[in-house]
């Protein structure tokens, strides 16, 4: 079987952009995985370890574990709706250099992306976890405690999320800008309470249709006692850096 090519492009600034296509997308994961998202065997190949960014969005044949070895420099991965594993996650961050991770709609139960708060992305400042909807409380709060300069994080529809988590995200989250929390189901008024007292350095709150557990009481409360933060009612899609070729 022969390998998929890859696109190379500099369109953003000093970026290094490791991209590929969907339409390569086959079969056989652990093929696609090993054979060519082999990170270590590509630094020796291409010359790779100036790469920072990765786009494999809706690779459906991605599990992540060819990242296992993958430089310190990359520092940029988009991964949306791919089919990762727990494993995957971990040798995703396990170079240490992440400050952009977009794992929009992949999910695990319970507290599987807890890796990403492992310490390995201490570094991450944007975080996309929108339409994850199975990650619970024990991933939010390992993530806040271990991702200490999170800018931007989406958790749009992430619905297992629960009073615990948005406390976390509150007493952690302290150079926290913009939060998206887009029709998650479980941020009741306690949960926005956490966040209004913590995340000090909020800016934007996103929060159009939100969950029925969430009063408008205490939606109007946080307006007025974060006065400064501005509460937007529009959902987002994609957050990050333009990935144009």
């Amino acid at each position: 079987m022969s390998q998929p090519d890859v696109s190379y492009s500099q369109s953003l600034p000093r970026l290094w952009f490791l991209w590929v296509p969907i339409e390569l997308d086959i079969l056989q994961p652990n093929h696609f995985d090993h054979s060519f998202f082999r990170v270590s065997s590509i630094h020796k190949e291409r010359s790779c370890h100036e790469i920072l960014a990765v786009k494999i969005s809706w690779c459906k044949g991605v599990t992540g574990k060819g990242f296992e070895g993958c430089s310190s420099t990359l520092c940029y991965i988009d991964a949306e709706n791919c089919n990762l594993e727990l494993e995957g996650i971990s040798c995703i961050v396990s170079g240490g250099g992440i400050e952009y991770l977009n794992l929009y709609g992949v999910n695990f139960h319970g507290g599987a992306l807890a890796e990403i708060g492992s310490g390995f992305a201490s570094k991450l400042n944007i975080l996309n976890l929108g339409l994850c909807r199975t990650i619970g409380d024990e991933s939010i709060m390992a993530i806040a405690r271990g991702c200490p300069l999170l800018k931007e994080w989406n958790l749009s529809l992430c619905h297992e999320v629960r009073v615990p988590g948005w406390e976390a995200i509150g007493a952690n989250c302290n150079e926290l800008e913009r939060l998206h929390v887009n029709r998650c189901r479980n941020l009741c008024d306690l949960g926005l309470q956490g966040l209004r007292q913590g995340c000090r350095r909020l800016q934007v709150l996103y929060i159009g249709r939100a969950g029925g557990r969430l009063t408008s009481t205490a939606l109007e409360v946080f307006k007025m006692v974060r006065g400064r933060v501005e509460v937007r009612h529009e959902e987002v899609m994609c957050i990050g850096p333009d990935w144009t070729l």
